[in-house]
């Protein structure tokens, strides 16, 4: 009996131990925290999910197949907020709005000032032929002018002495002979061939193309004087 009284004891001071021991472990843990599990050997941690937006390390190469952001200036949707943290300066352009107006293309209003309406009656073209020959012209403003035997008909509409544009409307800043400038039209059987402007003094900026025939713009004459602008 005696021996079995000590054992009883005996088992009852191990358990008080251990229970102690757990408490106290217990204890490092702050409030809230799970206990963490030990990692076994030869396990890695599960990667995260890939958003597509990692930044990889300085001097890394690109990686294939991966396309690059589009910079702040890129076209976005009309209808796209603003980035944030992006200067005034530099937010997206709406995709419809063009990086600037277009050169060529519909062809553009006229707006003729009446100080310039009715001053012009004519002007003098230059013509060259795709086999290298040249003729002088007379093409009356608004008449129709044959070119030769080519089949072709020229008609000079507009002439403006002083030609400015701000790309939505043509128009003449006085009636002195600062820019010269005619509108022609160029046809085969009542069709057209081609259309644009011709520039006295700068042709290199002339609108008019065509691979039929070249035109210069070489002077123009006054209704009332019957001079020309050379």
């Amino acid at each position: 009996m005696a021996v079995q009284t000590l054992n009883s004891q005996s088992w009852g001071v191990v358990l008080v131990a251990a229970l102690m021991a757990s408490s106290l472990g217990g204890c490092d843990r702050g409030p809230g925290e799970e206990a963490k599990a030990p990692a076994s050997g030869g396990e890695t941690k599960a990667p995260g999910v890939i958003s597509g937006t990692e930044q990889l390390p300085p001097g890394h190469p690109p990686l294939e197949g991966l396309q690059a952001p589009a910079p702040l200036g890129g076209n976005m949707p009309a209808d796209h907020p603003p980035l944030p943290g992006a200067a005034d300066g530099a937010q997206p352009r709406p995709a419809d709005e063009p990086d600037h107006p277009p050169s060529s293309g519909k062809e553009l209003d006229v707006s003729i000032p009446d100080g310039v309406e009715g001053k012009w009656s004519a002007v003098k073209l230059e013509v060259t032929m795709p086999d290298g020959g040249k003729q002088e012209i007379r093409a009356v403003l608004g008449e129709e002018t044959q070119l030769a035997d080519s089949g072709l008909t020229l008609r000079a509409e507009i002439f403006l002495p002083s030609y400015i544009s701000d790309f939505k409307t043509i128009t003449s800043a006085s009636n002195d002979l600062v820019n010269p400038a005619v509108k022609v039209r160029l046809m085969e059987s009542q069709k057209d061939v081609a259309v644009g402007w011709l520039f006295q003094n700068l042709p290199e900026f002339n609108s008019f193309e065509s691979d039929r025939v070249e035109l210069r713009l070489l002077s123009a004459e006054g209704a009332e004087t019957a001079g020309d602008s050379r």
